[in-house]
C-alpha cells in the first residue's frame, strides 16, 4: 500500500546542504517568503467580523514579504453579498487595501446559496471550488489556517 503526502517529508526534515561561497564558508540560507491561505468557514455575522479583524491584524504583524490568500466558503458567503444589509464590505475593503492579500470566494457555496455573481462584494474573485483552490495552494507551499 502506497502512502501519499501533500509535501515531501524528507525535504521538511532534512534540508539540502548549503553550498560554499568563494571563501569556502557556507552560504547563508535565505528562507523563502511565508505564504498563508486563510480558509474563512465561519457562520454568523459576528464570527465573520472577528475572523476578518484577526486576519487583518495578522497581516499587519507579518513580514513584508509574506503573501496571503483568503478563501471564503460555506454558509458564511452570505455576509459577502452586496444585498446583505449586514455585509462585511468595509472590513473586506480594508483587508484588500493592505495590498498583500488576494480574496477568493467559493463558487460551489454561491451556487448552493443561490447567490448570483453580480451580488458578490467587489474585490472577491470567484473560484469554481474553494476547497480545490485551497488544496492547490497547499501544494504550492501555502500554510493552511482555518478561521
Amino acid at each position: 500500500m502506497a502512502l501519499f503526502f501533500a509535501r515531501p517529508l524528507l525535504a521538511q526534515h532534512h534540508p539540502a546542504p548549503r553550498s560554499a561561497d568563494a571563501s569556502g564558508a557556507p552560504a547563508a540560507a535565505t528562507a523563502p517568503p511565508l505564504r498563508v491561505v486563510f480558509h474563512l468557514l465561519v457562520v454568523g455575522h459576528l464570527p465573520t467580523v472577528y475572523s476578518l479583524q484577526n486576519i487583518t491584524a495578522t497581516i499587519q504583524q507579518a513580514e513584508p514579504s509574506t503573501r496571503f490568500v483568503v478563501v471564503v466558503s460555506g454558509a458564511g458567503v452570505t455576509y459577502f453579498r452586496r444585498s446583505e444589509p449586514s455585509n462585511v464590505a468595509t472590513l473586506l475593503a480594508a483587508l484588500i487595501a493592505t495590498g498583500r492579500v488576494e480574496c477568493r470566494i467559493d463558487g460551489v457555496s454561491l451556487t448552493r446559496g443561490e447567490i448570483p455573481a453580480a451580488d458578490v462584494l467587489p474585490g472577491l474573485t470567484i473560484v469554481p471550488s474553494g476547497l480545490l483552490d485551497i488544496a492547490r495552494l497547499e501544494r504550492e507551499g501555502y500554510a493552511y489556517v482555518t478561521q
